[in-house]
């Protein structure tokens, strides 16, 4: 299923109409009026990229931090495949992850927007302080009823 068909679907779902990517191929959701989630489409190579701040400036993390964030990282051992990276022109830390031809149906890519929200979610606690020792695992449920996060908040472009 294309990345278009799929926001297409996503947007039935939620209410929100004629969601579409902008000229530069992306669209940021707010889920919950909080978490703010950027869908990249890489058409050449038919990948989706989802990233998100995790309202962090690295100029604030010690090494222990850093230490912890490789850590987790690796190989996505501890983020369901998810990877930290620091924006250059903000200098804030994101969490990102790149999808590739993943999405047989609107659940599959239902259950991937799931699963990195809850990474998302825990990432931002865990770096403001909160004692949580690992991440949810994401309901595979839909949008409309057991979506652990509630409804879409807005969109912007």
């Amino acid at each position: 299923m294309d990345i278009q068909a799929c926001l297409n679907e996503l947007g039935g779902v939620t209410g929100l109409n004629d969601l579409s990517l902008d000229e530069n191929a992306q669209c940021a959701l707010k889920f919950d009026n909080e978490h703010e989630v950027t869908f990249a489409a890489d058409a050449e190579d038919r990948a989706l990229l989802l990233y998100a701040s995790l309202g962090v400036s690295t100029d604030f993390l010690d090494l222990t931090a850093l230490k912890q964030l490789l850590g987790a990282g690796f190989l996505g051992s501890s983020t369901e495949g998810a990877a930290f990276g620091i924006n250059p022109q903000d200098g804030q830390l994101y969490l990102w992850k790149r999808f590739n031809e993943e999405f047989a149906d609107f659940a599959e890519f239902e259950q991937g927007i799931n699963r990195f929200l809850a990474q998302l979610i825990f990432w931002k606690e865990k770096l403001s302080g909160g004692s949580r020792e690992a991440a949810p695992a994401a309901d595979s449920g839909s949008f409309a009823g057991s979506m652990p996060f509630g409804p879409l908040g807005g969109l912007s472009v």
